[in-house]
């Protein structure tokens, strides 16, 4: 006798022992290189290379902090190889209904791990790099996203040449959008009072946006401020009783089509 739908179902549920659905993950991770070994004595780039599904973001490391970014929880490294900090390319603007501002990652993102190889680490044909990740993935829900992923690559001795892989590719696209350092006469110049008034000018600029860092002060009105069709950007601080600062990554565009410049600027009032 053949069971009705909703019975099936029905007895599945309470099933005592029945696994839980495997769920997909909407951003897949893995670890690569720029180059095809490392040299003893030398910093090189790794990167973490994540391709997510259509629909589906990653956060950048910076306010308003409604998302995780993706972290490095624990790693496994060759004797004599340590890595630096994640290096953000610039982001995405994504507005969630509610009007909720966030600096996002859509369908790639390559961040970048420089490495360094102490002078007298041992050269071998195959070592092995391992890194624990963490993420939270969004679309219309949220999810955590977990992965460990691995390297093999040679270590070779100081002085050694070496060849790019076949990833440099990717490394060098992501590179491209790290922000760079304001010169001294850059032609962004932004500015804070101790109010907390910050006003920027990009010189021929027909768009800006800005990103917010980790160490911004609260923006008053996020979503609208950040982002100027001008060559002029102006927006206040939520708390405005003392000194604030304005931390993150700076986007110009000169022009529709054009490719966007990125400036890390971190400003605080004059004494």
């Amino acid at each position: 006798m053949w069971m009705t739908a909703s019975l099936l179902g029905l007895a599945l549920a309470l099933a005592p022992d029945a696994p839980e659905p495997e769920r997909t993950p909407h951003a897949k991770a893995r670890l690569i290189s720029e180059d095809a070994a490392l040299v003893a004595g030398s910093t090189q780039t790794l990167g973490i290379d994540f391709v997510i599904d259509k629909g589906w973001h990653l956060y950048f490391n910076g306010l308003p902090g409604t998302g995780n970014p993706p972290k490095i929880n624990n790693s496994m490294l060759p004797p004599g190889v340590t890595l630096g900090e994640i290096q953000w390319p610039a982001p995405s603007r994504h507005i969630s209904p509610g009007d909720i501002y966030d600096s996002v990652y859509f369908d790639r993102v390559t961040l970048l791990l420089p490495v360094t190889v102490a002078p007298n680490a041992t050269p071998v044909a195959a070592s092995k790099i391992t890194l624990e990740l963490e993420w939270l993935e969004c679309s219309d829900v949220c999810m955590f996203g977990a992965a460990t992923v691995g390297l093999e690559i040679p270590i070779l001795a100081p002085g050694s040449p070496t060849t790019r892989s076949p990833e440099a590719p990717l490394i060098a696209k992501s590179r491209a959008t790290l922000p760079q350092p304001l010169a001294a006469d850059s032609r962004v110049r932004p500015t804070l009072t101790n109010d907390g008034q910050f006003n920027l000018r990009a010189m021929r600029a027909t768009r800006i946006e800005f990103y917010p860092g980790p160490s911004c002060s609260e923006i008053d009105g996020m979503p609208e401020a950040t982002l100027a069709l001008s060559d002029s950007m102006s927006f206040r601080l939520v708390d405005r009783e003392r000194p604030g600062r304005v931390q993150g990554v700076i986007g110009v565009w000169q022009g529709e089509g054009s490719t966007p410049a990125y400036f890390a600027i971190d400003v605080r009032p004059k004494p």
